[in-house]
């Protein structure tokens, strides 16, 4: 089927790929995929396992830059070859992801133990055909972990098939070349500069906290300092972002490494459970070379990538025991300087230096030369590794063993396609800049055992304050690392040569050696920051900070765990240089503050509350206040410090205030300081309603204040006198916080206060959210208007805007499942599951949008008054809301004839029976104004037929009311009406049906135009009954009707016959 639609002339895109997924699934279906067992015979399996090996290699073959030449498109001249060149890639890519799918579903459910050899060599088959074709690519590669996995799982003797596959990869022309491309780092130019060759020892950092000089992620500077405060070089962020997006092919480079590594690590980790792997791969896979070229391509990063390369050296170290020279062999050199290592000396003299006839003091000597002159270690990257620490790194993680390999594969093998792209923006790369505290500690502790790194360039290179931080670790593991550094440090400071700082410095060990009370205790990463900080500051006696830092350790015996260090000396300050150590300060708060721990001591202190007034107070400039708003954006990630702001300190209205009350003057540039305040301001308000835990406190006592400061911001976006590109940074944040502010009004119970918007202010949300090209912006705007109750649609004008909205709405929701899966998730902050759009969640968007538009018409013509009676059928209540013929305004004909169609057109792309009884009554409240044609330029209302009045009467009498004409009715975008069990329930069925020919004659009454067309509609209608028998099979069951609803839509067919036929 494939070749006859590929390779037989001009094809139809849509008819090849609706034609091989049947394919597909019928074969799949056969191979028991996703039943979790195999339906087929053995040999059945293999002929199809074979034949779909074949297929796959076929269209690995296939070159899919030229398909078609102009021959073959000749007498078609109007298919182009680019459509069809097109057309035929997209269909090889579909086949090929669907066969992959196939073959990755057959190796998981097969059973092995008939024919264990032959699946063995299928599954060398496979691989060697995608190591030829596919080497790198994602879905080709995961076939091969797949295969691996199974076989590990279900076969006896995996050792051959595991040892081949090592071999081909290890061995595969492009695999060096792929580990060793070059993808943008941080740490190489253009961000942090070159550092002189002759100044990579003495190269000093000064001050941790001074590295960043700004919060702002999208303006943020780095500044390194060589030995003196006054050379300092500022890189602006903006550099890294034009770094990676100028290299296009940097994406695939990393997906390519990264499922390299992948497939690498777990056959190494299968190599060491299997004992039968034998000794072909300890002779065929040299690790000396292979650990070797992994540090040539490693860049001690917490990248992705970097993570992985170092998981694979410790898995590759435990695989070869105590034979394997390993990381410490090789003296943890790493990257470029490991690359140069790599091609000036020859793999014998690289790994066998302790063979070479010289003594064992010469050797030592040659050894820490070579690694003094091939260390590339960057202070400014230790710095960042102490500001961004990542406390839940596990120094274990790489040897958690098979499982972790198998997770992936036993998860769906299409959430792969969604490819979890790293972020370009500044602030991601600065995220990754670190070095990975789990490589960089036991480099510490093999330098400081060999002596390769003094005791003053090791604090100088930023490498003890990495060692406090890590004391900080969630991780026991890491916490007993860093203390082992220290230690360790300790002893050689004691004993080794003195140097300027060195009694400050040992004062300092001792001052935080005497604050720890328990084994291996964790520090809070507050007083770790703090620790570092100092290490640096210490060094450096031109620093502004040194004396009161000095005085600070002379006068204490060990550090306070319950109190900030020197947060009153700093803030009341009343020196010269009373900004700086104000600046100086609030850059520790904002760092030091990452977990409960940190939050603790703020609270104990009244940190915030005095950094609230000062924000205020005259003391505060704008940089001082960016500071401020960035402690508050590091509180709102903790959930009980957020709680204990919300609830005792206003700090929702005072966020709302400080993003108000700084912006940037009429005809003023909004990429200013204030512009940025404003905007930071507004990211702490979406932090802390994003919090789920705090939405009970908001419906119970804090509702009022959430609800005005909503308004606050819609009025701002509505009534401001800036220009629109100034205010569109706010449509977002003011959308989010209008959805929650929505959704809780549900929550909360029906005589409180809640918020809603009329039609103005429907109007506009939609009218800033259309002065916003972004994609984002659209569907956040969309989930805001569906949380907020359907104001009541009771003029024309009312109606012509909710026509506009359902348009727009629908247009919006048809989208979704075509987005990424990750940009729908950034949109609404908070979520942090990587949610996949499908049809189904399409289906039920839809849905909401169509229930909210009936419930608007529905709700704008009912009554006050209600009376049981009224209620009985939807006729009944019809009949007292509908505006008779003659009252009708010409004007609303055709919004309202708009509006049931889109209404119809909706319920029929949608299907099922949730929201079909508000659809239909909802048309017949618009149906008295339908019926207009245009007559020498004047628009009149035509005499609606009688037949067709008597018609609906009839189908609406067998009708029940909709729930939104009753007084329990609440809006609830959420829930999705309970759609009827017609199998069970035989009335809901009968009413199921009226309703789909009441739409059905709806439909074609729209379609009619003038009475002519009317009246020949009344006859086809009387034409169709007299000749239709009732014998069908229902739209909302999958089998027949009953016979007792078979009777009853028989006698109905009657009634209506003779209602049409009276004329």
């Amino acid at each position: 089927v494939a070749y006859l639609l590929l390779f037989s002339g001009p094809v139809n895109e849509n008819l090849c790929q609706d034609t091989c997924e049947d394919v597909v699934e019928e074969l799949t279906e056969n191979t028991g995929h996703g039943q979790g067992r195999c339906f087929m015979k053995a040999v059945d399996c293999l002929a199809f396992a074979e034949k779909l090996i074949c297929t796959v290699q076929v269209i690995f073959q296939q070159d899919r830059s030229e398909f078609t030449t102009e021959e073959e498109i000749h007498g078609h001249p109007e298919i182009s070859t680019n459509q069809i060149n097109f057309c035929k890639t997209r269909l090889l890519e579909f086949l090929e992801v669907s066969l992959l799918d196939s073959l990755v579903h057959l190796a998981q459910n097969l059973d092995f133990a008939s024919s264990e050899g032959q699946y063995i060599t299928l599954s060398k088959q496979i691989t060697k055909i995608i190591l030829r074709y596919r080497f790198g690519e994602i879905l080709p590669m995961k076939v091969i972990h797949s295969l691996a996995v199974s076989l590990n799982k279900k076969a006896d003797e995996t050792g051959e098939f595991t040892s081949y596959a090592l071999d081909l990869l290890i061995n595969h022309s492009q695999f060096i070349s792929t580990l060793l491309s070059s993808e943008p780092k941080l740490g190489n130019d253009p961000l942090f500069g070159k550092i002189n060759e002759k100044e990579k020892i003495s190269s000093s950092l000064s001050s941790i906290l001074c590295l960043v000089n700004t919060p702002s992620s999208q303006h943020g500077m780095l500044q390194c300092s060589g030995g003196s405060s006054t050379n300092q070089v500022e890189v602006d962020i903006e550099i890294v972002d034009s770094t990676v997006k100028g290299t296009d092919s940097s994406d695939s480079i990393v997906k390519q490494k990264l499922e390299i590594l992948r497939l690498l690590r777990l056959l190494f980790m299968l190599k060491t459970q299997n004992t039968g792997l034998g000794t072909l791969s300890v002779t065929t896979v040299n690790t000396r070379a292979l650990l070797s070229l992994l540090l040539a391509a490693y860049g001690a990063s917490l990248s992705v990538v970097d993570k992985e390369i170092f998981s694979l050296m410790r898995v590759i170290e435990s695989t070869e025991g105590a034979g394997c020279v390993g990381l410490a062999g090789m003296d943890y050199v790493w990257g470029e300087s490991a690359f140069k290592t790599r091609q000036s000396n020859s793999e014998e003299q690289h790994f066998a230096m302790s063979s070479v006839s010289v003594d064992q003091e010469s050797n030592s000597e040659l050894r820490k030369r070579q690694f003094q002159e091939n260390l590339l270690l960057d202070p400014r990257r230790c710095g960042l590794t102490v500001l961004f620490f990542p406390s839940k790194r596990d120094i274990q993680i790489a040897m958690s063993g098979l499982a972790g390999c198998e997770e992936d594969v036993d998860n769906n093998f299409q959430q792969d396609l969604q490819w979890p792209c790293r972020s370009n923006s500044g602030e991601r790369m600065l995220m990754d800049a670190p070095y990975d505290p789990a490589f960089i500690l036991p480099f510490s502790l093999h330098t400081l055992s060999t002596g390769c790194i003094g005791a003053e360039d090791f604090v100088k290179m930023g490498l003890l304050a990495v060692a406090f931080a890590s004391i900080s670790s969630a991780n026991e593991g890491m916490r007993k690392l860093g203390y082992e550094v220290l230690t360790k440090y300790l002893t050689v400071l004691e004993g080794g040569p003195s140097f300027k700082g060195q009694q400050q410095i040992k004062l300092l060990l001792i001052f935080v050696k005497n604050a720890i009370t328990e084994p291996w205790q964790r520090l809070p990463f507050l007083f770790a920051l703090f620790s570092a900080e100092a290490s640096c500051i210490l060094m450096n006696p031109a620093s502004v900070h040194y004396s009161a830092l000095n005085k600070y350790l002379l006068h204490r015996p060990a550090m306070d765990l319950e109190s900030i260090p020197l947060f009153h000396t700093m803030f009341g300050s009343g020196s010269v240089s009373f900004h700086s150590d104000h600046l100086w300060m609030l850059r520790f708060l904002a760092f030091g503050l990452l977990s409960s721990q940190d939050a603790h001591v703020y609270r104990r202190c009244f940190v915030l509350e005095i950094l609230m007034s000062f924000y205020n107070s005259r003391l505060a400039d704008m940089h001082t206040r960016e500071w401020v708003l960035q402690t508050f954006e590091r509180a709102s990630r903790i959930r009980s410090l957020s709680h204990y702001l919300v609830e005792h300190s206003g700090l929702l209205s005072w966020l709302a205030s400080a993003a108000l009350s700084h912006q940037p003057k009429f005809g003023e540039s909004s990429s200013g300081l204030c512009f940025e305040i404003a905007i930071q301001a507004l990211k702490v308000i979406v932090n802390v309603l994003s919090l789920k835990s705090i939405e009970h406190w908001f419906c119970v006592e804090g509702y009022e204040e959430l609800s005005k400061v909503a308004l606050l911001f819609h009025q701002f976006l509505v009534n401001d006198s800036r220009s629109d590109r100034e205010r569109l940074n706010f449509t977002r944040p003011t959308l989010f916080i209008l959805m929650v502010s929505f959704r809780l009004s549900r929550a909360r119970k029906k005589f409180e206060t809640h918020c809603s918007f009329s039609f103005k202010g429907l109007a506009d949300i939609l009218k800033y959210i259309e002065l916003e090209s972004r994609s984002e912006t659209c569907v956040l705007g969309l989930a805001a208007i569906l949380e907020c109750p359907p104001p009541a649609a009771t003029s024309h004008e009312e109606r012509l805007l909710i026509s506009r909205l359902g348009i727009w709405a629908v247009s919006v929701a048809s989208q979704i499942p075509y987005y990424p899966s990750q940009f729908l998730v950034d949109i609404v902050p908070g979520n942090a599951s990587n949610y996949k759009f499908s049809q189904k969640t399409l289906r039920s968007l839809m849905e909401t949008v169509l229930r909210w538009l009936a419930a608007s018409v529905i709700r704008g013509k009912l009554p006050n008054n209600l009376s049981e009676k009224q209620l009985a059928t939807s006729w009944t209540l019809a009949s007292s809301m509908k505006t008779s013929i003659s009252d009708a305004v010409p004007e609303e004909n055709g919004v309202n004839n708009e509006l049931a169609k889109l209404l119809i057109n909706l319920q029929n792309s949608i299907g099922g029976n949730g929201s079909l009884l508000s659809v239909v009554f909802a048309v017949a409240l618009l149906m008295p104004s339908i019926g207009t044609y245009k007559s020498k330029g004047a628009m009149k209302v035509l005499s609606f037929p009688q037949e067709l009045e008597e018609l609906f009467e009839l189908l609406l009498s067998e009708v029940s009311c909709p729930f939104e004409a009753t007084l329990l009715w609440r809006w609830n975008p959420s829930s999705r009406l309970k759609e009827k069990n017609v199998h069970l329930d035989e009335n809901a069925l009968y009413e199921l049906e009226v309703c789909q020919a009441f739409l059905v004659v709806c439909q074609r009454v729209l379609l009619a135009k003038g009475a002519k067309q009317l009246s020949c509609l009344v006859e086809t209608l009387v034409l169709t009954l007299s000749n239709v028998d009732v014998n069908y099979q229902s739209s909302f069951s999958s089998s027949l009707i009953s016979a007792n609803v078979y009777q009853k839509l028989n006698l109905l067919k009657v009634k209506m016959y003779r209602t049409l036929c009276k004329s």
